[in-house]
């Protein structure tokens, strides 16, 4: 029987057959093993988009400055690790009527007709219903509002439910967010820092002043 194999193994066509057998089984091989390393690339890849992608945040504020509660505005900022391109901003219709107000209609609608680019960690944020002091009144976008309206006005910054979707290349934000949950709008210190040469080249005055004339209580 040794002999028998001996002299399979002699023949030309033998030792064919078993090399082209033997390169198959490599060919198969090396094609299972660049069909898995090609799909932990492809997942490598997919990981590190997620990674880098933009992802803007949105939070109802009340607003900086000088609106008091119950104003309400909306916070933006890019919480990812690239910018943030070609952001718009749609609310809910039903939302924005809500108010019966043309001034606070129009300025809902003009937010959402403009697109807006944010920067890794930078935020924006627009006052869609802000009050002022104007006396022994409150005034809305510069006019004096009735205490009926201003009641109602109130009620809405106070209790709504908003639904906002942002989109943006990357991503979307599509959340309904309480009014319940609005909190405070706090400055970063490169906002102070920026806050304060506003001061300085608006005003003329040196640094000292510009500090001692902002309102601490905003930070």
């Amino acid at each position: 029987m040794c002999f028998c194999i001996v002299d399979l193994f002699k023949n030309p066509n033998t030792w064919t057959a078993v090399s082209a057998m033997a390169t198959a089984a490599m060919a198969i091989t090396a094609f299972f093993t660049l069909r898995q390393n090609r799909k932990q690339l492809e997942e490598m890849k997919r990981q590190w988009n997620e990674d880098r992608k933009p992802i803007i945040e949105v939070a109802l504020i009340n607003p900086p400055y000088c609106f008091p509660e119950p104003s309400i505005g909306i916070e933006l900022s890019n919480i990812g690790k690239t910018v943030a391109e070609d952001i718009s901003i749609i609310f809910d219709n039903e939302f924005i009527k809500c108010y019966e107000n043309k001034e606070v209609e129009n300025k809902i609608r003009q937010i959402c007709s403009q697109k807006y680019r944010l920067a890794p960690n930078e935020r924006i944020f627009f006052t869609i219903c802000g009050f002022k002091p104007g006396g022994s009144k409150k005034t809305l976008f510069g006019k004096e509002i009735s205490d009926n309206k201003l009641k109602k006005f109130e009620e809405i910054n106070t209790t709504a439910n908003i639904h906002i979707v942002c989109e943006y290349k990357g991503g979307v934000f599509n959340r309904t967010l309480s009014a319940l949950d609005k909190r405070p709008f706090k400055f970063s210190v490169e906002e102070q820092l920026s806050d304060i040469a506003w001061q300085v080249q608006c005003s003329g005055s040196d640094i000292k002043q510009a500090i001692e004339g902002i309102d601490l209580i905003q930070y």
